[in-house]
Formats: C-alpha cells, structure tokens, sequence
C-alpha cells in the first residue's frame, strides 16, 4: 500500500496545491498563462510563499493550511471549462516523463528513495523538510546531537530552504514520512519540466503530439536524471524554473498591463533564488536584460522598462529571506558554493573527477554521470547531433522571432559561464544539470520542425538519434541505482515511535538516516557524523568511523553519557555494559536502554574480542586484575556470554575465478555460485551472515535446502547482511550461495564508482531468549570466570 499511496498521492497532491495556485497567479497577474505552463509557475508560487510563511517560528506549521486555501480559492476564481483544461497530449508527455523517473524505485516493489550509500545529501533534505515545516530555520532550544547539528550548521549558515517547503506541503497531505515522499516528488517535479518545455515550445511547434514528444525527451536529459538518482532536488527544482523564467520572460502580450505583467516573472525569479541563493542572481541579470529588449518590441522602451523594474522589485520583495541569509553567511565568513551549498572538503565534493561539459548536451552513455561514457565513438556522434541540431533549432528559432528558446539558451548559458568560471567542479556539475534540458529541448525542437516542414526523414532521424540517446544512457543509470533498504529503515521509524523523547542515543554503525532523519525525536548521534559530543575509543582517540563490533570498542565514560544505544545487529555485534537493557530486538537492529534509575553502575570494563568475533577467551591474570578493583562494598564482576560464530573466509571457497579479490568476493553481472562448507559444535538455530552489501539476488542453501534469499539490500559502511537461518546439528555442513547476476531489476548490475566485495561468511547461533543473560560473581570467586569465552567482563556495584 505505501508504493501506491506515495506514487499516486504524491503527484496528486503536489498537482491540486500548484494548479490552483497557478490559476490564482493568473488571476492576480490578469493575463491568461499556457495551460502547461500553469502547475509549474504555481510551484514558483508554492515556493515563495512556503519560504515567507516559514521564515517565523509561529507561522511555521501554518505552511500546508496556507497553501491549500490559496490553491482552493484559485480554483473557486477560475472557469473550470478554460481554465482547467490540459491537452491530452501535454498530459501524456508529463506522466511518461514521471513513469521513466519512477521506474527505478517503483519496478523494486518498495517505496524507497534513490542514492543510498553514493551521497548522503538526501538524510539532510529529509532533516530540513521535517524541522522547516514545523519550526522555521531557527534550531534555538532543540538538543544536541546529530540531527540538531546538520540543521545549524547548514541553517545558520544561510542554506536556502525555500525548496523544501513544497516537499513537506506533500508530505503532510499524503500521511507519508517524507523518506517515501522525497522520490515522487523529484519525478513530479520532472514531469513539471516537461510540461515547461511544452509550453516554452508551444510559439515554434504548432503539433501538439510533436511539442509533447519534444517535451518528453527534453525533460529527462541524462545529467539531470543522474542527479535525480542521487537525490539532487536543486538541480531539477533549478532545471524548471529557468525553464519557467524563460517562458515568462518572453511573452510580449502581457507586458501590457502594468504592474500585473510584472508578477509571473517575479514569482519564478524570487523562487529561484529561494532554490539557489543568491547565486541564482547570476541567471536573473541576463534573463532581466532580455525581458526588457523582447518586451520593447511591443510594449515600448519606458512600459517595457517600469515593467521589468517592477518585476525586479518584486523580486527581490519575495526573495528577501534568501537574500538576506545568504548576505549575512558571507559577512560571516561562512563560505559557500553559488548554489547556496556548504562546499565539502574537497572541491570535487562526491565527484571523482569534473564533469565532461558536453554532458550537458544531455546524453552520456555510462552507468554513472562521474565516469566516462562507454562506447565512446558512439556516444561523441550522439552528442555532436544533439549540438547540431540545438544550433539550428536556435537559428529557426531566432529567425521566426519565437523568443522563449533562444532566452533560456542565452541567459541559462550566459549564467552558466559565470558560475563555472569562477565555481568548482562539484558546483560546475549542479550548474551542468540545471542546464542539460536545454540542448535537447532546441535539438528535439528541431526535429519537430523538420517533420513540419515535410522534411520527414531527417527530423525523424534527429529525434530517434537525441531520444534513443537518452533513454539508453538512463536505461543505463537505472541499471546501477543504490535503492535505500526499506525495510531496515522503516524498523528504525518503529523504534523512533518507541523511544521518543529518550535520548540521547547512539548509533555505532553508518547510518546516516537514522540520526538525520528518523531518530530525530531521541536526540541521536552517530560515531561518524557530525555531533556534539565527544565519543573515545579505548585507545583515547576519537572515534570517527563506524564501529561494526557496536559499543565494546567505545570507552567506558562516553558509553555512558547516553541513555539509549543502537546496535546494528550483526554476529560480530558486542552486547552494551551491564546496566544496559535490551528493549526491542529487530531484524536489523537491537535497542538497549540505560534505566532513569538505574539499579548499578560500572565501575570498570574489560573489553574482549575483535573486528571479526565478538568474544574471546581472558587470561586468569586479566580477570584477577579486574577483580582487584572491585573495593565498593557489593561489587561484583558481571561477565557477558559471547554469540558462538563460525567465520569462512571466501578467499578458498569454489566460486567463479574473475569473481576474487584478495580474501573476498565481488560477485559481476552474470549469475554464478560460491560453494563453501563451515562447522558447527552444538545444535541449535543458527543465522547465516555474509560480510558487505548484497546488490543482485543471492539464494542461500544449507545442506541442500534453501534457507532465505536476499536481493538489493545495500550495508553502508562495513557490516553483514544476513542471507538466512537454519536449524543445524553439530558438524560438517555444505553451503551454496546463488547469485542471480544482473537482470532487469533496478540496480542489479555491479557498480562502475562503487565496489561492492562480499565476504566473510559468519555461521552465528540465533539469539534466543536467554541473549540478555549476565554471570554475575562475587570479586573472589573471579577464577570461575577463567578459561571461558566472554564478550566482556566487567566491575558493578550498587548505585548510589
């Protein structure tokens, strides 16, 4: 039901809100809009007015209310039989757009999100959307921890947020978390350019079938789609406003009427720089200049002037919020991208390398944007049409004085060359994005009118070339998507329900989302994210990496400092200290909570085991040490059973030859088998681990029988997925993985940019009801404890 709720929903409540804001800016601006073009310009609307009403803390939760009644009343001051209509065609082009974007999340039968483990920008949106919709950009009074962190550093800083308020509009009407929403409303957002670009189009393509072909190849060039399946919600947001802005800037009847005329353009302008910040400026000069030469031509040089005057007054009236946060950063010293975005360490940011420019062209023939183009000849002849045939486009264009293409070339590119002359390649690439639709948009254009023109053959020619282009480089981009694990994530928003209100808490693994995102209400904090605590490991260093053991290789003292602990469950997986409870065991994860009052406390802590096993045996001389700081009056050593595990390393185990890296695996797109054999010594449920992320599906058998099967279910960081569980007898026994190899499910083929090496096996017996049990001894009976296995062993004494 969620898949269907957040696909459907979505489009359905992000299209109410904007077509009725559209058809009340149309009114206000007392000119009729194109009806394509009416939902995207009123989620220009949608924009300005979520940034103004979530500027103050007390108007904040005020955001979904406002926009739903000024959509209603747009809708209660238009005529439904004009003003409601959307060509059939038009509305083909839009929803196939949003199908191509919605196949790589939807064909996986979950309703995730893309991006997962490639950028963790996402978690941060998912932050923003959340804390804006119901508190505004001030983050005064909220607690530590690591959510509370990424909203002040990125808010405080001056970050636009005006984007994401459309974002959590949707959310709250659809009853969605906004994990499941944020996908949707990227392909919403996509189909809106198409129907942009139909629009913008519309003045040069008289067929309407040709303006919906060329709109839907336009909108879904390669860049940008690559950027959606990394969670870019800027770059597309960017991408249909100065769409939007060119459209608007363009039409000459409007400028008529002064001031109304001024409003479309003022309201797409002051979205934009809600998007990008004041970096958005440097696309407003140009498209401003050429507003008042195009407006001239029929409205006269002062009209045309007071006009634009008026626009950029408005401009900068709606855009204030942006501006002024982003003035007071840079008197700050904060220093940010154009964008608007905190630049990452590296000027490459998550990029491997800058970004080819002629990306921009909209086809790129690889699995991902950040490497190069596979069959190389290919792919340049490809782009080399797509260029030519934009170059005509333009020239028809420019010679039948159809003005709206030839701006959003001029001043999308003028802008562009700004940024990229004085930007990095990590803000050169969102500008290369936020421009890709343009090069297609004039090159299926061109194609449009040739066939027009009854050159059929060679029109038909450059728009088979530009889309099957497209397509194929998005076919290819969908093939290696990293879908976030739904499951896993949805048992965190059950434990977010649980221990609200609880924390602080701590993460040991690399999740990202958990401390961003779903935990926010228990005051998380992960041991490499951004927080505010200090976390030591035993050796005295801080701890800046995932911890796949959980909390044994923690220092005591930060241990403590939280009341909540987190643990990834894994068979390497160490238990907290003793006045931890366990609380709820999940399929991924095990929640352990330190009592308001608790009972204990530890006094000293003996750390046992490693990276690959959790236990390990004590030498007496270590126990007897312990023992003999155990002065307080009821002191007792506390030992911790350790889970028994079987490891098998896969670098001896029959498997295929171009499949071995050193001790592990990297399973390649054609299906195959590992086949290995691993040892148990007493009977009992056992679960069955393998070592990193599973991508493909893979079936586990034991003995001959298939005990479970996984498929695309992605670890960040260092971890185990567990494949199965069985019931075994002491011995020998035989093991078969089966992966299944690429396929047409989403992100089944083995990553270009991400190396995906499974390995370790662990055999772990299943924790059952006795996982909680502790031995507690008396100091001088600490010898008992000698020559056995123990996860910890540790000093406890009464509270108090």
């Amino acid at each position: 039901m969620s898949l269907i709720a957040a696909w459907l929903l979505v489009p359905f409540a992000l299209g109410f809100l904007c077509f009725g804001l559209g058809l009340l800016v149309e009114r206000i601006a007392r000119t009729e809009v194109p009806g394509a073009a009416r939902i995207p310009l009123g989620f220009a609307a949608a924009v300005v007015v979520g940034q103004a009403v979530t500027t103050f803390d007390l108007t904040a939760k005020l955001l979904t209310p406002v926009l739903v009644v000024l959509a209603v009343i747009g809708f209660a001051l238009s005529t439904p039989r004009r003003d409601w209509r959307l060509s059939r065609s038009e509305l083909v082009a839009a929803v196939a757009v949003y199908a191509v974007f919605a196949a790589p999340i939807v064909l996986s039968g979950d309703a995730t999100f893309a991006g997962y483990i490639k950028l963790d920008d996402t978690a941060t949106w998912m932050a923003f959307t959340d804390w804006i919709t119901g508190h505004g950009p001030s983050v005064h009074g909220l607690a530590p921890s690591s959510y509370e962190a990424t909203l002040a550093i990125n808010l405080n800083g001056g970050y636009p947020w005006a984007g994401f308020t459309p974002l959590g509009a949707a959310h709250q009407l659809t009853g969605q978390d906004v994990a499941w929403v944020i996908q949707p409303f990227m392909a919403c957002l996509a189909a809106m350019l198409a129907l942009t670009i139909s629009a913008l189009v519309e003045p040069l393509v008289a067929d309407r079938r040709l303006r919906a072909l060329v709109a839907f190849i336009a909108a879904q060039p390669a860049l940008l789609y690559g950027y959606y399946l990394w969670g870019g919600i800027k770059e597309i947001e960017s991408a249909l406003l100065l769409a939007l802005i060119a459209l608007v800037a363009t039409r000459t009847q409007p400028w008529q009427e002064i001031p109304w005329a001024a409003v479309p353009l003022a309201l797409g302008s002051g979205a934009l720089l809600g998007v990008y910040g004041l970096g958005g400026g440097v696309w407003l000069v140009p498209a401003f200049v050429i507003a008042v030469l195009i407006a001239a031509r029929t409205a006269g040089w002062r009209k045309a002037a007071l006009a634009i005057a008026v626009a950029a007054g408005l401009t900068l009236a709606v855009g204030l919020p942006a501006i002024v946060r982003g003035v007071v950063a840079q008197i700050d010293g904060e220093i940010y991208a154009p964008s608007g975005s905190r630049m990452p360490g590296s000027p490459l940011g998550n990029l491997i390398g800058p970004l080819n420019p002629l990306q921009v062209a909209g086809i790129w023939t690889a699995p991902d944007f950040r490497v190069e183009t596979s069959h190389v000849v290919v792919a340049y002849l490809l782009i080399a049409v797509a260029l030519a045939a934009a170059a005509y486009g333009f020239w028809l264009a420019w010679k039948q004085r159809k003005w709206s293409l030839p701006a959003w070339i001029a001043f999308g590119f003028a802008g562009g060359v700004v940024v990229v002359a004085f930007g990095s390649p990590w803000v050169d690439g969102k500008v290369y994005a936020s421009l890709s639709p343009v090069i297609p948009a004039a090159a299926a254009a061109a194609g449009a009118l040739l066939i027009e023109a009854g050159r059929r053959f060679p029109g038909t020619a450059v728009i088979a070339l530009l889309g099957g282009g497209i397509l194929v480089s998005n076919a290819l981009a969908y093939t290696q998507v990293t879908l976030a694990p739904r499951d896993e994530l949805s048992e965190l928003a059950e434990i977010a329900n649980q221990i609200r209100g609880e924390g602080p808490t701590l993460m040991t693994d690399d999740q990202t989302y958990g401390v961003r995102h779903f935990l926010r209400d228990a005051d998380p904090e992960g041991v490499n994210q951004l927080r505010r605590r200090q976390i030591r490991l035993r050796d005295g260093t801080l701890a800046d990496k995932p911890l796949i053991g959980g909390v044994d290789a923690i220092a005591l003292p930060s241990v403590l400092e939280y009341r909540t602990v987190i643990v990834r469950r894994s068979p390497v997986a160490s238990r907290p200290p003793a006045i931890y409870v366990l609380v709820r065991r999940g399929q991924y994860y095990d929640v352990w909570q330190r009592p308001l009052q608790p009972t204990g406390q530890v006094l000293d802590h003996l750390s046992l085991g490693g990276v690959a096993d959790p236990g390990a045996v004590p030498s007496c001389s270590q126990v007897l040490a312990l023992a003999a700081t155990a002065r307080s009056p009821g002191a007792r050593l506390v030992a911790a059973p350790a889970t028994p595990v079987s490891a098998v390393s896969l670098k001896n185990a029959d498997a295929p030859a171009d499949w071995r890296r050193g001790d592990y695996l990297t399973p390649g797109d054609s299906p195959g088998q590992v086949r290995s054999s691993f040892e148990v010594s007493r009977p009992g449920d056992y679960e069955i681990w393998l070592g990193g992320s599973v991508r493909a599906g893979v079936d586990t058998r034991v003995d001959g029988r298939s005990i479970g099967s996984v498929r695309h279910h992605l670890v960040s960081g260092i971890g185990y997925t567990r494949v199965g569980e069985a019931e075994l007898e002491p011995g020998r026994h035989d093991l078969v993985l089966s992966f299944s190899g690429a396929d047409l499910f989403p992100g089944s083929s083995r990553s270009a940019t991400l190396d995906f090496p499974v390995g370790p096996l662990v055999v772990a017996l299943a924790p059952g009801a006795g996982a909680d049990d502790l031995q507690a001894v008396a100091p001088a009976q600490a010898v008992s404890l000698c020559g056995k296995r123990w996860d910890w062993v540790e000093v406890v004494a009464p509270a108090g």
